[in-house]
């Protein structure tokens, strides 16, 4: 089993994350993005047109799937990400990692709560996630200029796609519009990858441990 735990003679509970525990969230981190990609090939395809179809899009029409596929393993990463940010002692991390989970559930919710909302969530994750991971890339144990690098060019996706995602709604003509639609769900792809690669790192420096032991003291 990935997760042991024992009961020690004080009673406190020790929590012990088994060595393939890092392993277990880069796969999750992975498969996540992929889940992402399968939701989208779902009936009637990524393409419509000439145009690609957003993320989004098929979370909405296919919101069940959706929250399957994509929760599970998002939760998987996030428990793991809230594990790295109490190794670190950052309780700012922390809060990202809780923000960013919020965001993640409000972006899958997006058939009952409408764009404006949708696009909060989104602006939400995104934001939680990348100030997550900064905080955790300048740890000693974490820091590698990989991390560092995918993380700073990510900052830069995200810019660009926010400010391309109007045009794509409200473009200056037809083909403008194609086009910012385009480039929006190109950067979301692009994304998807900085973000898997971004935990593998965490989950990288997490296996450099030899053990990890989660104690609760009762008062």
């Amino acid at each position: 089993m990935p997760v042991l735990w024992a009961v020690e003679n004080d009673g406190s509970v020790s929590l012990l994350l088994h060595p393939v525990f890092p392993l277990l969230c880069a796969s999750a981190a992975v498969l996540t993005s992929l889940g992402c990609v399968f939701v989208v090939c779902l009936p009637p395809g990524p393409v419509e047109g000439s145009e690609l179809v957003f993320i989004s899009t098929r979370i909405k029409a296919h919101c069940g799937v959706a929250t399957l596929v994509l929760g599970c393993g998002a939760h998987f990463v996030a428990f793991t990400q809230y594990i790295v940010a109490a190794h670190i002692g950052r309780q700012d991390a922390a809060i990202f990692v809780m923000l960013e989970l919020l965001g993640w559930y409000v972006v899958l919710a997006y058939q009952a709560t409408g764009l404006i909302v949708h696009l909060c969530g989104l602006g939400l994750f995104l934001v939680s996630t990348q100030l997550l991971h900064h905080a955790i890339a300048q740890h000693p144990l974490y820091i590698s200029k990989l991390y560092a690098r995918v993380n700073s060019g990510a900052w830069l996706f995200a810019f660009v796609f926010a400010v391309a995602l109007p045009f794509s709604e409200n473009g200056f003509d037809d083909r403008g519009r194609l086009l910012a639609t385009n480039l929006c769900v190109s950067l979301e792809y692009i994304l998807l990858i900085t973000f898997a690669i971004q935990n593998i790192c965490m989950a990288g420096g997490l296996n450099r441990l030899q053990s990890i032991h989660l104690v609760f003291q009762a008062a």
